[in-house]
């Protein structure tokens, strides 16, 4: 858990222009291991501020960083690369917290072997993007840049999903069980799938977005079901 930082039950935390990179993390007895990055557990308030993740592998869940039971996961001006995991999440993992704030963030070629190339989030309230680049990041199951699975809220402002390649379900983007998700002046270009993948869910609303020159099996800009 956490090789480069290991964080628990702190109520405020910050990290603000660290670099960490090529950390990994053995697995032990079978089990994966979390955040090869950072791992965050019961911490109430986090701040990632201009920081760099490189090259983070070896992880299951949450390569460049991993948080869990968080009220609030705020990342800003920050870079995730190259990082990998051999399940979900190879930028980021969020796990059962309330909100995740991505802003001014690129994510680029971060590759996960199930699901969420460069996000991953579970059982969250909210989560918002804007103004931030995902590209060129893989997932082998569903959701090269970002899986979201039990998300009340998600909303998507200004932000560019551009040549993320093929995964199983073709979508960059896939979300399931939400209630309501809204993309507003968002650029899905030159991807290898579809842009979104939207299920169970109540509201969808998509406004000035650009879906060009990517390839899907259904829906080649959105699909949805149910």
């Amino acid at each position: 858990y956490g090789t480069g930082i290991y964080c628990t039950k702190c109520r405020y935390t910050i990290a603000s222009k660290c670099v960490i990179s090529k950390n990994s993390v053995r697995t032990f007895y079978g089990y994966n291991g979390y955040g090869a990055g950072i791992y965050f557990l019961n911490c109430f308030s986090i701040l990632i501020f201009e920081c760099k993740f490189l090259k983070n592998t070896q992880a299951g869940f949450g390569g460049g960083l991993y948080a869990k039971l968080s009220n609030h996961l705020r990342i800003t001006h920050s870079y995730f690369l190259d990082n990998s995991v051999t399940e979900h999440g190879a930028g980021i993992y969020y796990y059962h917290g309330k909100k995740l704030s991505l802003h001014e963030t690129v994510l680029i070629n971060n590759q996960a072997k199930e699901y969420g190339g460069a996000i991953y989030c579970n059982n969250i309230t909210l989560v918002e993007v804007l103004n931030s680049n995902f590209s060129k990041n893989k997932a082998i199951e569903k959701g090269s840049a970002m899986r979201l699975w039990v998300v009340k809220y998600f909303a998507s402002i200004n932000s560019n999903f551009v040549r993320n390649k093929k995964d199983k379900t073709c979508a960059i983007l896939c979300i399931a069980k939400f209630y309501s998700v809204e993309i507003i002046y968002c650029n899905f270009q030159m991807n290898d799938m579809s842009g979104m993948d939207i299920q169970n869910g109540k509201i969808l609303i998509t406004s000035r977005t650009n879906f060009s020159i990517s390839k899907g099996y259904y829906g080649g800009g959105i699909y949805t079901d149910k």
